[in-house]
């Protein structure tokens, strides 16, 4: 289960309903003011500045990953050290934190060679439609409810020969899954999420938000 730890009202909530606001507008500024002087660190990378994100093209890969992390109204605390004492952690949104809450990671990887947190998927919201196709008006073949599933990687594979453009997770994309019966289908990306999908870790820094980090793929 996916709990929000955020309280109505607070500080950090009208942080985060002008963050979905900034994203939701396409705001360049209010993303830029959020990166501190050192920059971003993305993933394994090294530390990202403002001109790295192609924030002036609406359709950016950062622009699609800030979709996805401020989709779900969903964010903890966290250990992460702040970088000034006392200073609260928030990372958003937390599925992952909840997921393995409840599936300790095991080091196994599946038959495909892939380690279990590529293979699963978890799809957040209530009766979440799976389609035959990755198309809007293609038939619905099951519905879901904060369920997990495995993906689909033939068909993934097959996506991105077919798309070598498409931003892996973006919120506008399609994952292919296998549901437990054996059905196959596509789950409309805003509600798929895997254990290592992209989160921020937002901390205050002389009384402004930043994005210190976004951890994807760890």
């Amino acid at each position: 289960e996916v709990i929000d730890q955020v309280e109505d009202g607070s500080e950090f909530d009208q942080f985060r309903d002008r963050l979905r606001q900034a994203v939701e507008a396409r705001d360049r500024d209010f993303i830029v003011s959020l990166v501190p002087e050192g920059g971003v660190n993305y993933g394994f990378g090294g530390p990202m500045q403002p001109e790295d994100m192609d924030l002036g093209s609406s359709d950016s890969w950062f622009w699609q990953v800030l979709d996805k992390m401020t989709a779900p109204a969903s964010c903890e605390t966290d250990d992460y050290p702040p970088v000034e004492t006392g200073n609260t952690v928030w990372v958003c949104p937390n599925i992952s934190a909840a997921y393995y809450r409840q599936y300790p990671p095991s080091g196994e990887e599946n038959e495909a060679g892939l380690s279990e947190e590529f293979a699963t998927v978890i799809v957040i919201g209530r009766n979440v439609n799976v389609r035959s196709a990755p198309r809007t008006s293609a038939q619905v073949v099951a519905q879901l409810t904060n369920e997990l599933v495995t993906v689909d990687s033939d068909a993934q594979q097959r996506l991105f020969e077919e798309n070598p453009d498409l931003v892996p997770g973006a919120i506008d994309g399609w994952t292919p899954v296998v549901l437990p019966n054996q059905v196959q289908g596509y789950v409309y990306n805003r509600y798929a999420y895997q254990p290592l999908s992209p989160r921020a870790i937002f901390v205050k820094v002389d009384c402004q938000w930043t994005i210190i980090r976004v951890l994807a793929g760890d």
